[in-house]
């Protein structure tokens, strides 16, 4: 039971809006738990199992065409920001940062092959 005392409430305003941000969140979790049981989210589900394995595939053909060269050390002075950049390029696309540089040489020798 809510205390409704006018004068003084012992609830703080950070509390209330913690609330608030709970019970919004309870609400979008019963209606997409109500759209998977219903079956109207099986094509979004779909959707996504299927960009997940592209994603993947996609990780794991870059990394095996780098597999299949002899590989050297580089040493690279970055300034911190890029560095973090990088770090976060390659977290969001789960691969490693001299995945993404030797992705990035392809495309440029493809472009100088044009």
């Amino acid at each position: 039971m809510r205390y409704e005392d006018t004068e003084f409430d012992p609830a703080t305003d950070a509390d209330r809006e913690a609330a608030a941000r709970e019970a919004e969140l309870a609400r979008k979790i019963r209606r997409e738990v109500l759209r998977v049981q219903r079956g109207e989210a099986d094509d979004d589900l779909r959707a996504d199992r299927e960009a997940e394995q592209k994603k993947i595939e996609k990780t794991v053909s870059a990394d095996a065409v780098a597999d299949d060269e002899k590989r050297t050390t580089l040493s690279l002075s970055l300034t911190v920001s890029d560095k973090k950049a990088l770090k976060m390029m390659a977290a969001e696309r789960e691969t490693t940062i001299a995945a993404i540089i030797h992705e990035w040489i392809q495309e440029y020798l493809e472009e100088v092959s044009e």
